[in-house]
């Protein structure tokens, strides 16, 4: 008995669906003024979807080469097949292709250049970041909570960059 092309079109739904899934994901935004992604782009990329269209793609591929091989693979499903495969590569690709040139939100601009510029004042004067570690506490009082926690992710930086610092002279000193 040869395999039909019906069996390949319904092979390729789970597939189209994990794509269908990551597409959506890709754009979904949280928050009312300071609006995020909720998932970054490398989330997208190591999307457990992703590893699911790879694991179901390969199962089907592997499947046709056995059937190939057995001669159980009819012209008709073989074509069917091929076609099924280039749509889906073509959607997977126009998929990467959009969640790598996604454009950040407004608030994700502005976070990446005050992390920027946290980063740049460290590098340059690192005697700053103590002064606004100890500042943090006060500022909690005034400022709305996306802005507490994202000058909260810019002075952990700051310190862990100052351990990383202190720990280098000491290795220096050491040596």
């Amino acid at each position: 008995m040869k395999k039909n092309s019906d069996s390949f079109k319904a092979k390729f739904v789970k597939v189209h669906r994990e794509i269908d899934v990551l597409d959506v994901k890709t754009d979904t935004k949280e928050g009312i003024f300071f609006r995020n992604h909720i998932y970054t782009q490398d989330e997208l990329l190591k999307s457990e979807h992703l590893d699911k269209v790879y694991s179901i793609t390969g199962k089907i591929g592997d499947d046709v080469t056995n059937w190939h091989i057995r001669g159980k693979l009819s012209e008709e499903a073989r074509n069917s097949y091929d076609w099924e495969r280039q749509v889906t590569d073509s959607k997977l690709s126009n998929l990467k292709t959009k969640i790598a040139e996604r454009k950040p939100t407004w608030w994700e601009s502005f976070k990446s250049s005050v992390n920027s510029f946290i980063v740049l004042v460290m590098d340059n004067i690192p005697e700053l970041g103590g002064w606004l570690l100890d500042l943090t506490p006060n500022l909690r009082k005034y400022l709305p909570n996306p802005v507490v926690s994202f000058v909260a992710i810019g002075l952990t930086i700051l310190n862990n960059r100052q351990r990383g610092q202190k720990r280098l002279s000491h290795q220096e000193n050491n040596i």
